[in-house]
């Protein structure tokens, strides 16, 4: 009598072997924060250069119209000759080139700056003190040391405590290869009540240093402080002063108050972008340290138990309610305890191509690419611009290319159902149209929209057709 074998389990799929793809993502929020600064930086050394507008004034002396778009302004610049830029030669001072490199070589200094002093504020914020100090016996050194084995790292970390921290948590922080462990003051306490709660909670942390977290973190956090505090109050303050001077504008008043509320619109979004990308970078980053705690033998009845006792212990009741979470959650740095939960059964959806980190993407590669061409519009730069402008093609490619080839992996490992492409691609092209809406350079002036706005739709046909190619 014949029988049928059933095929044999395929084994799990270590998930740290296909990536992450946060580097990426990371690498796209920098070029964002340099092109976004240096384009602040160009526009207030404009301004000072050029007080009273005369730019304007030779742009309609050239017979350019000023309800006409950016590229009609541009073409009757073309057709006046020499007379545009002979204009401008004579009555517009020339600013002196290196000043806005010199102002984003400040900035990025202060980023560094910024970097390099968080962890000691930090630890002073929340008044570590040494291991020894409240473990004189020296019981938890063995166990710690323990923990840092399993986790395979090459070199220990410095542990502390932060006492006055009730909570049955730990955080780690500092700086290239120098990284402190901080022990919350509950968790000690409820170590010997709950031994595996204390692993699983240091395990952890200890995979956050592991997958080299720390130091996009806090570069991450250092670069978004630099610009709230440096760059977004120059904007704001230029802003200010066009709507001031439109407003004095008997000609050009109604449409430069329109291009002013195009780029209130646009550093609204951008940095609402930047933060979304960024909290999605960590959200993630959280999700394969549980993985790898996991992985290194913690219990997962911690988290069970945070799941039950957290935030997520309950779904909200009501569809506008749960719409209202899910959109809250997308602002959080970590995950809700529902979800992390989940994912330690099924982590499928690290590998699900997400619409918003797509969008994200697309929205802010289109920016970045305009806020290029902004900072780089003299006669010598064409070559520059033509080689970060592909390097900017390339990582917006990566970006959802790198997402397909995950969840395509996945599911080969896993016979699962093999992704199309058509959802990664239809939000990255919903991305650029929308971000090339938001710069204002296809509608020009005068008007929100373009002309014939349908031909952005060929942005997502491309898209979805290079994305459907590669999965």
């Amino acid at each position: 009598m014949s029988r049928t074998l059933a095929a044999p389990p395929r084994p799990p799929v270590d998930e740290r072997v296909l990536g992450a793809g946060t580097g990426l993502r990371f690498a796209l929020l920098l070029v964002l924060f340099l092109t976004s600064s240096a384009t602040i930086v160009t526009q207030i050394v404009q301004v000072l250069a050029d007080p009273r507008n005369i730019r304007v004034g030779c742009a309609l002396a050239a017979g350019a119209d000023p309800e006409s778009d950016y590229l009609g302004i541009g073409l009757a610049a073309v057709r006046a000759g020499d007379a545009y830029p002979a204009c401008l030669r004579r009555y517009v001072p020339t600013a002196a080139a290196w000043v806005p490199l010199a102002v984003l070589a400040a900035l990025l200094i202060a980023a560094a700056t910024v970097y390099w002093l968080l962890p000691r504020w930090k630890g002073r914020r929340g008044r570590v003190v040494p291991l020894q100090a409240v473990d004189p016996e020296g019981e938890l050194r063995p166990l710690l040391d323990e923990l840092v084995r399993v986790a395979g790292l090459s070199r220990p970390p410095r542990f502390v405590v932060a006492p006055a921290a009730a909570t049955a948590g730990a955080v780690v922080f500092g700086r290239l290869r120098r990284y402190s462990v901080c022990l919350h003051g509950g968790l000690v306490a409820r170590r010997r009540r709950g031994p595996e709660g204390f692993r699983a909670v240091v395990l952890h942390e200890l995979a956050h240093l592991r997958n080299h977290d720390i130091d996009v973190t806090y570069a991450t956090v250092a670069l978004w402080r630099v610009f709230l505090v440096a760059v977004l109050p120059a904007y704001l303050f230029q802003i200010a002063q066009d709507l001031k001077d439109s407003a004095a504008s008997a000609i050009l008043g109604p449409a430069e108050r329109l291009g002013t509320g195009h780029e209130l619109l646009l550093s609204g979004v951008m940095i609402a972008f930047v933060y979304l990308a960024r909290a999605d970078i960590l959200r993630t980053r959280e999700t394969y340290a549980d993985l790898d705690a996991l992985a290194w033998g913690a219990d997962a009845r911690g988290w069970h138990h945070a799941a039950a006792h957290g935030t997520g212990k309950a779904a909200a009741p009501g569809r506008i309610r749960r719409a209202l979470a899910s959109f809250t959650a997308l602002w959080r740095t970590h995950p809700a305890w529902d979800r992390r939960v989940a994912a330690l059964t099924d982590p499928r959806e690290l590998f699900a191509p997400h619409a918003l980190t797509l969008f994200v993407a697309g929205a802010t590669a289109t920016i970045a690419g305009d806020q290029l061409t902004d900072v780089l519009n003299g006669p010598r730069a064409g070559g520059a611009l033509r080689v970060l402008t592909a390097l900017l093609a390339g990582l917006i490619a990566a970006i959802p290319g790198v997402s397909v080839w995950r969840a395509v992996a996945r599911a080969v490992l896993t016979g699962g159902r093999i992704p199309t492409g058509l959802r990664a691609g239809w939000w990255t092209g919903l991305g650029l149209a929308v971000g090339e809406l938001l710069t204002s350079s296809t509608s020009g002036s005068t008007r929100w929209l373009p002309n014939h706005p349908e031909t952005l739709s060929v942005l997502i046909l491309i898209s979805v057709g290079i994305m459907c190619w590669t999965a």
